[in-house]
C-alpha cells in the first residue's frame, strides 16, 4: 500500500541520517506503527448482560486520577456517549436525569470543540447512571477530568480482568452495547 511505501522511504532516509551521525539513537522510522484496518461491522459485538455485570464489578473497584472508572463505563454503557463527549462533559451539562451533550474533546490536541454535526448536540437520558458532584467542584469543571489514554488503558485492563475478549476498541464496545439494548 501507499503507507508501506512511505514508511519504506522514511526508513531509508533516516537510516542514511543515522549512518551520518545525525541521530544519536536508532532510526526513528522504526517506531512507526502502521494503522490497523477497520473491522467489519459484523465482527463487532455488544456485551452480554453477564459481561456488563462483570465489567462494572471490576470498574467499580478502579479509580483513575480520583475518578471512578465505573462512572465512565456506566455513561458509555447506559448513555451511549462517545469518549470525547464524556471527557468534555461539565457539571453544568448534568441537569436532573439528563446529560446535555454540547461539545467533544479532541483526542490528540485535547481541545474542546463543537460536535461534528447538529445531531451531535443532544439531550441524553441518564437511565440508571448516578453522577455525584463533589461540593468543591464548580459547574464548569469537567465531570471526568481524564485524558483519552487513561480511559482507553484502564478500560482495556478492566475488560481483561473481567475476562471479556473483544474485537475492536473497548470504548466502542460500550457504545455498541448501548445501541444494541436501546
Amino acid at each position: 500500500s501507499r503507507l508501506n511505501l512511505v514508511r519504506s522511504v522514511l526508513r531509508s532516509v533516516f537510516e542514511i541520517a543515522v549512518d551520518y551521525g545525525r541521530f544519536d539513537a536508532r532510526n526513528p522510522a522504526e517506531r512507526i506503527r502502521m494503522p490497523q484496518g477497520k473491522l467489519p461491522v459484523t465482527d463487532l459485538r455488544a456485551l452480554t448482560p453477564s459481561e456488563i455485570r462483570r465489567l462494572l464489578a471490576v470498574c467499580d473497584c478502579t479509580t483513575v486520577e480520583h475518578v471512578s472508572l465505573g462512572d465512565v463505563a456506566r455513561v458509555g454503557l447506559f448513555c451511549g456517549l462517545r469518549v470525547g463527549e464524556m471527557l468534555a462533559l461539565q457539571w453544568r451539562d448534568v441537569q436532573g436525569r439528563e446529560l446535555h451533550v454540547e461539545r467533544s474533546k479532541a483526542q490528540y490536541s485535547g481541545d474542546t470543540t463543537a460536535p461534528k454535526s447538529a445531531a451531535g448536540r443532544r439531550v441524553v437520558p441518564m437511565g440508571p447512571v448516578v453522577l455525584q458532584r463533589q461540593s468543591t467542584a464548580a459547574v464548569t469543571d469537567r465531570v471526568f477530568p481524564l485524558e483519552y489514554r487513561h480511559v482507553y488503558r484502564n478500560l482495556k485492563a478492566a475488560f481483561q480482568t473481567a475476562g471479556i475478549a473483544l474485537n475492536g476498541t473497548v470504548c466502542h464496545a460500550l457504545r455498541r452495547t448501548y445501541a444494541t439494548y436501546t
